[in-house]
């Protein structure tokens, strides 16, 4: 764990600066949300989604939904129109239009945030474009995130109610970022499930190898995930690996020591 100096209520407060009925719709993503600091907060309430946006890097950095039990299932299509960050200066958001080598890949699937499909061009917000190079996007990276995709699409059912955070680490302006990462939390029983997937070509496509820790993310990206939780409740939550796919980490009230083997 890492930077554990934000005051609880930070993030809390920050959200509630887009709008009363857009901060109640990411009251519970904010809980799980990480460290704010230079971080512009992007409340999308169609999409029930809290997005964090650095505005030093010009780039989204991370995510924070609840995993839908409804995927949705209808043909998407970007057509190539980025909306803009709201209540942030044009200039501090970064535009990839003319950038040669460089895809405007996504966040986090619009697939996995839609609820309707008038929303569409939310999901494709700048707030959720990331740049990555066109050799890698259109490779192992993306076939390694369309099974994690998958792999999320049925957690629901196999799971229950599970919160996810999707990330990136590294890049700054038209520089992609090194690494992507995520994390799903299941709140009820105390199950994680975390990922760390670097940015290179050739990848390893079997999901599973990229299983790590929390820590792990931290470490690696100097980064503090779930910094609303109590700090004994992050230290027992963040030093687990889930065994796999289907053997999620769980609390077990052990909070010394930090697991990296990245």
């Amino acid at each position: 764990m890492t930077m554990k100096f934000y005051k609880p209520l930070l993030l809390l407060i920050a959200a509630a600066h887009c709008g009363t009925s857009i901060a109640t719709e990411c009251t519970a993503a904010a809980l799980y949300a990480p460290a704010t600091d230079g971080t512009h907060l992007v409340c999308d309430a169609q999409l029930s989604a809290l997005f964090g946006y650095d505005v030093s890097a010009k780039q989204p950095v991370w995510a924070v939904y609840d995993v839908t039990n409804t995927p949705f299932n209808g043909f998407i299509e970007n057509r190539g129109v980025n909306k803009y960050i709201p209540n942030l200066a044009k200039n501090k958001q970064q535009n990839y239009e003319n950038v040669k080598g460089v895809d405007k890949a996504y966040l986090v699937a619009p697939y996995l945030l839609l609820k309707n499909e008038r929303y569409l061009e939310n999901t494709f917000a700048l707030n959720n474009i990331i740049p990555i190079n066109k050799e890698m996007w259109r490779g192992d990276l993306r076939e390694v995130l369309f099974a994690l995709d998958r792999l999320e699409r049925t957690m629901v059912a196999s799971k229950g109610s599970v919160t996810a955070i999707h990330g990136a680490i590294g890049g700054r302006g038209a520089a992609p970022p090194t690494h992507l990462y995520r994390v799903y939390y299941q709140h009820q029983y105390g199950l994680s499930l975390a990922f760390l997937m670097p940015i290179k070509s050739p990848m390893v496509l079997d999901v599973e190898h990229y299983i790590t820790s929390i820590d792990c993310i931290e470490k690696t990206g100097q980064i503090d995930l779930f910094a609303q939780l109590p700090v004994d409740a992050q230290l027992d939550l963040e030093n687990k690996t889930a065994t796999s796919t289907d053997v999620w980490a769980r609390l077990d009230g052990i909070k010394e020591g930090e697991r990296c083997d990245y």
